[in-house]
């Protein structure tokens, strides 16, 4: 339909072409209308009250519902026993009962005008769900990923999980591990042996209860926080602890901490712990040297591990006069009587210092 104020508009540009000598069809037809309607225009009241057509005041069908047939209808489909059915069942249903009370295109349209359509009774709105997450990898050592397969054991019926991590760019697999099950927590958790009935177990010197005997079976470790030289040269040099917020770290997380493992740093009195971000985190101390030799980012690691890459460039040390020294490895047990065999393993891995 064309408003008013447009047909008067056209009315006055076809006139003004026709009045100047153009043929009134051709000035129709140019302008978008054929000549009759505007024939029609000028016949009736066309260019003065425009079109009746939306204001036209049509007769209701004799078959159209009433307001309690409509009712009816909202009431039935809302019934406990047809609040979640498909109006493709309802009016079926209806049927093998003797009982019709519109058809389903019916009951379709009073249910849409009422916003029924999709969600009646329980049913809940549908949720949009988030796309993927997309990494593009162009180049190798730039995203890596984590595979899972079995691997069949001796025992009819008895599944190793071999968990791989791949790079993605070149599908080359750079680490693995072997677990006996499929677990999300697979790390460093720490066995209770009283409980477990074991003689003795090996701790860390500061994971150990008071009430248990110890012995020292490793040097002292040191920490170090590493990086590849490259990651560094991209990145603000780092002084402070502080400074870590502005870096990617690797984390690290054992299920015998809450969450991921605070970097526990100290100079002279001072100590903090510190949460630090980043995209990666793994529960082997292994993988986080690979992901650092990788320059995937910062990695606070044991600094006998990262001695050979030191000592060849391919690791840079940072922040270490905060680095601190934690108690070694210790064979611990409880300090009731010690059978012989136990003594003798003992002493044989006792740390002379």
């Amino acid at each position: 339909m064309i408003d008013l104020e447009d047909r008067q508009s056209m009315a006055r540009d076809i006139h003004t072409a026709h009045k100047a000598g153009a043929r009134l069809r051709l000035a129709s037809q140019t302008a978008g209308i054929d000549v009759r309607t505007l024939q029609r225009w000028n016949a009736g009241e066309g260019l003065v009250s425009g079109d009746g057509r939306p204001h036209a005041v049509r007769p209701q069908p004799s078959h159209a519902l009433s307001a309690d047939e409509r009712a009816e209808v909202l009431r039935v489909a809302n019934e406990p026993r047809f609040a979640d059915m498909p109006l493709a069942r309802i009016v079926p249903m209806l049927a093998d009962q003797g009982v019709y009370i519109a058809s389903e295109s019916t009951f379709a349209r009073v249910l849409r005008e009422h916003g029924q359509t999709a969600h009646r009774g329980r049913a809940k709105a549908p949720k949009a769900g988030r796309p993927p997450t997309t990494h593009i990898a162009c180049a190798t050592r730039e995203v890596s990923c984590w595979d899972m397969t079995y691997l069949p054991a001796e025992v009819v019926g008895q599944w190793f999980y071999l968990y791989l991590i791949l790079h993605l760019y070149s599908r080359k697999i750079v680490g693995w591990e072997v677990h006996e099950g499929d677990d999300a927590t697979v790390d460093a958790g720490l066995t209770d042996i009283v409980e477990e009935r074991y003689d003795a177990g090996v701790r860390f010197g500061d994971q150990i209860a008071k009430n248990m005997a110890a012995v020292p079976i490793s040097p002292d470790i040191r920490m170090s926080i590493v990086g590849t030289p490259s990651y560094l040269s991209k990145h603000s040099p780092l002084k402070l602890p502080a400074g870590l917020s502005e870096h990617s770290c690797i984390n690290t997380r054992f299920s015998s901490r809450a969450g991921v493992y605070a970097w526990e740093l100290s100079k002279g009195k001072r100590k903090v712990q510190i949460r630090v971000d980043g995209p990666w985190t793994f529960n082997s101390t292994y993988l986080v040297l690979d992901a650092a030799l990788s320059g995937a980012g910062l990695a606070y690691v044991p600094e006998q591990l990262a001695i050979p890459h030191l000592a060849s460039g391919r690791l840079v040390s940072v922040l270490k006069d905060w680095c601190p020294t934690f108690p070694g490895l210790h064979i611990y047990y409880t300090s009731r009587q010690v059978s012989p065999a136990l003594s003798l393993i003992v002493e044989t891995l006792r740390h002379r210092r």
